[in-house]
């Protein structure tokens, strides 16, 4: 894909200013929220300061008060994910608004944004283990029920285009689709899958760790 951040990047003037002007503009006035220090984000992250500065612009253009509200945020993955016009976004939006802000403090910061963002470009395979069996367990249990699983499933599925079959029986339909792969999650069979059972059946699951290789983004 190139190089996200480059001097020819650098140059760009945005909105009269350049983006290294306007980053340590940023940086230095009073915002509605500040953002941590560059030198905190270098070692909260896997990305370079040069990245860090695009990233921070790029994320202050879409949220101007420095953080992003639940509201906001379903609006901006639903420009990345409804591929068509009647898609909602809204059921994955909320699943993944909650696994970034697990306090419900009710707002995203650049710094949990950042976080996120590195553990899944270029964390370890058991880091994006850890951050998917969470986004998972919506109720923080530490264990997931096949209920979690149907309620992924079902915001996953919302992406394509309108559900138009009364949700009782699209419910009965996912758990037959999602039964199989539940068991096999389950190693002692008691109807519940912790922590360790999730990463472990994925690390030995060619088809989860080839669908983990779509994070990994070469800059």
């Amino acid at each position: 894909m190139g190089q996200l951040y480059s001097k020819s990047i650098r140059r760009i003037p945005v909105f009269g200013v350049s983006v290294d002007k306007a980053i340590a503009k940023d940086f230095d006035l009073k915002i509605n929220h500040k953002p941590d220090c560059l030198d905190y984000l270098l070692k909260k992250t896997r990305f370079s300061r040069q990245e860090l500065k695009y990233l921070y612009q790029a994320f202050k253009q879409s949220c101007p008060k420095g953080f992003v509200e639940k509201q906001e945020f379903f609006q901006i993955l639903k420009g990345f994910y409804c591929i068509r016009h009647t898609a909602n976004a809204e059921p994955y939006a909320s699943l993944m608004y909650d696994s970034l802000d697990p306090n419900a403090k009710g707002f995203i910061t650049f710094t949990e944004f950042a976080c996120n963002l590195s553990l899944l470009m270029r964390g370890a395979l058991e880091e994006k283990l850890e951050w998917i069996f969470n986004l998972y367990d919506g109720h923080s249990r530490g264990y997931l029920l096949e209920d979690d699983f149907v309620h992924v499933y079902k915001a996953v599925l919302s992406l394509t285009g309108p559900i138009t079959m009364k949700d009782r029986n699209l419910t009965i339909i996912v758990r037959k689709r999602i039964k199989k792969s539940f068991l096999k999650f389950d190693a002692n069979k008691d109807g519940r899958i912790t922590r360790n059972e999730f990463i472990n059946c994925c690390l030995n699951d060619r088809g989860v760790l080839h669908a983990l290789e779509t994070f990994k983004v070469s800059w």
